[in-house]
């Protein structure tokens, strides 16, 4: 396993940039034209990662197309098999070893937040969250590269993504699906949970396109 980090970090660890402010938007953008390019049923995780690559023009981390397809996969793969045994927190606890516990109480945050508050009550309070998180990151002398090190960022991608989220779903769940409605919370934790992997690996660009790919894997069950 530990041989298998080093690899993808050395592969994904040359990310190019997603703007802080600009997660959120690019992470819909990439989650609309999955949605609209991939067939409604379960989608193999290296078929959505190809679609992002050839349909949504989508820049990916690695210059090398097919070693994103194959490594992305993977991790979209490992992602969803931990949110279907335990949740955000198995994610969590899969990359526990690259996240400080202050790092940790605002991902933990987001979670408590999309479960326990209605829609527009959650995206207030994670525009709250997500200008603290900043605050915090840019004053943090531990903090080398003052947030902008792919734990910060994936903190921060993985709140806007999170707010995003809500108000793709809210948009678009079709009116006559009420399950989805009843599942929102779920799809916005499965957009979190890419985020935040993706952004451990190739920062910006990296959430977006884990964090649309695995909001796409579950909105189309």
């Amino acid at each position: 396993m530990k041989k298998l980090l080093f690899s993808l970090i050395l592969l994904l660890g040359s990310a190019s940039a997603v703007n802080a402010g600009e997660f959120g938007e690019a992470h819909n953008r990439y989650l609309d034209c999955l949605r609209k390019t991939l067939p409604r049923g379960p989608v193999a995780a290296r078929d959505i990662m190809s679609a992002l690559l050839n349909n949504c023009r989508y820049t990916p981390p690695s210059a090398n197309a097919s070693n994103f397809v194959e490594t992305y996969g993977r991790l979209l793969e490992s992602t969803m098999r931990s949110l279907q045994a335990g949740g955000l927190t198995a994610v969590l606890n899969s990359y526990s070893d690259r996240f400080t516990a202050m790092h940790m109480g605002y991902l933990n945050q987001i979670e408590s937040i999309v479960k326990a508050q209605n829609p527009r009550e959650a995206i207030t309070t994670l525009n709250r969250l997500h200008a603290e998180a900043t605050r915090q990151f840019r004053s943090n002398p531990n903090s080398p590269n003052r947030g902008t090190v792919n734990s910060d960022v994936a903190v921060l991608a993985a709140i806007e993504i999170a707010a995003s989220s809500i108000q793709y779903w809210e948009r678009n769940a079709p009116a006559n699906e009420m399950r989805m409605m009843v599942k929102w919370w779920q799809v916005v934790l499965a957009d979190v949970a890419g985020g935040i992997v993706g952004g451990v690996f190739g920062a910006g660009v990296g959430a977006v396109g884990l964090g649309g790919a695995c909001s796409a894997a579950v909105g189309l069950l």
